[in-house]
């Protein structure tokens, strides 16, 4: 019997064994590390003494690919597509909420912002050029919705993020209304919530480091693995579902990775607990986000170039005295900090033009991985959906 082999246990990978699989393939996942997510994991800190997830990610309920994925008894999603943010300079709040319909209108506005001039500036994101020569970057609404929002979806500086990517994302989200644009949370971590109810059904191979692909008559031929060496068959297919660096690695012919952008996650052991996820934008300050779920507050910092050259107890205190006083005040609590380094790649105009397709120059071998052509900055919808496309697409290509 054929086989279709994919390298990689992340939600790329996950998402095109899924698919695969319930189309009746034999599949067979090989995972270099001993956990599959990829990015997207829960474990358990011995120093807080519970668990947390890697890192925050914003999920709606119009992205249809990541939640395909899920075990929908493990989610919470709000009624309403409501946004929270505190400007912690000033201590202003306001919420941004798109309500529960299907048609763009916005019930609570951002200070300088309506849906008429929030819609003039979308149509202005349909060139390809960043975001911040697209917009009045001197406009309230600047501060107080765009800016957030560019952040959050593209882990880019606005002066280099695709206004035409941005423009995707809303164009899938509140674009159709409140209704897709809802927030929707793990509550009790991203592992169970998307990782666990797939991984379970496959067969995975942990602790495979591949090496290289070889490759005879135009096809991928065998697996050079660290420690063993698989030979394909006439019919069998392979999908590389990797980071992009790791990825061109094996693959010489791909793209060369471009510039990444690091994610700083700053994780806080709380003494109260929230009954339901929260989620609050944070303008003013250099933390982006503040997430709630149970007794952990958890901060995220996107873009973070500069400030990741610090190390954890600098970047703990420095947020701590941001986001403190939101969470009772006092000393600093137990944290955990995570650097993403290379969390996603610098979303520019000029990287998105020379991201991959699924199919490669060898007829059986098929690339997954949130840097690919998606028409989606690097996110887990934009990871899950990569590994579904990658899935359809080996179909097609080898008749199957």
């Amino acid at each position: 019997m054929s086989a279709v082999y994919i390298i990689g246990a992340g939600i790329s990978g996950l998402a095109a064994a899924k698919r695969l699989s319930e189309q009746g393939e034999k599949v067979i996942v090989f995972e270099s590390t001993d956990h599959p997510g990829g990015r997207c994991r829960t474990f358990f800190d011995e120093n807080l003494g519970l668990e947390i997830d890697n890192g925050n990610h914003l999920i709606l309920s119009s992205n249809k690919s990541i939640l395909e994925m899920a075990d929908a008894s493990q989610l919470y999603i709000t009624k309403n597509a409501a946004f929270d943010f505190i400007d912690l300079k000033n201590n202003s709040t306001w919420t941004v909420d798109g309500g529960r319909g299907k048609i763009p209108w916005l019930h609570k506005k951002p200070p300088g912002a309506n849906t008429w001039n929030l819609l003039n500036d979308y149509r202005k994101l349909n060139r390809n050029i960043p975001i911040a020569d697209a917009l009045d970057t001197s406009s309230a609404r600047w501060d107080s919705f765009w800016l957030p929002l560019v952040l959050a979806v593209m882990n880019t500086p606005p002066n280099e993020a695709s206004a035409k990517l941005v423009r995707n994302v809303l164009s899938e989200t509140l674009l159709r209304g409140g209704h897709y644009s809802r927030p929707v949370f793990a509550l009790n971590g991203l592992s169970k919530a998307f990782v666990e109810p797939v991984a379970g059904r496959l067969d995975i191979r942990y602790g495979a480091t591949l090496k290289r692909v070889e490759a005879s008559n135009n096809k991928a031929s065998k697996l050079i693995f660290r420690d063993q060496e698989i030979d394909l068959k006439t019919d069998d297919a392979l999908i590389v579902a990797l980071p992009w660096a790791q990825a061109h690695n094996i693959l010489p012919s791909l793209p060369k990775p471009p510039e990444f952008n690091p994610i700083i996650n700053v994780h806080f052991k709380t003494n109260s607990s929230v009954q339901t996820p929260q989620m609050t934008g944070l303008i003013g300050s250099h933390a982006h986000w503040l997430f709630r779920r149970k007794n952990v507050a958890s901060v995220t910092i996107s873009a973070a170039n500069q400030l990741a050259q610090n190390d954890s107890d600098t970047i703990a205190r420095l947020v701590w005295s941001e986001v403190g006083n939101l969470l009772g005040g006092g000393n600093m609590p137990e944290y955990r900090v995570i650097k993403e380094k290379s969390a996603t790649f610098s979303a520019s105009p000029k990287i998105d033009a020379t991201r991959p397709s699924s199919a490669s120059k060898l007829e059986n071998l098929f690339i997954a991985g949130d840097w690919i052509a998606t028409g989606l900055p690097a996110t887990l919808e934009g990871a899950a959906r990569s590994g579904f496309l990658a899935a359809d697409v080996l179909r097609v290509c080898l008749r199957r």
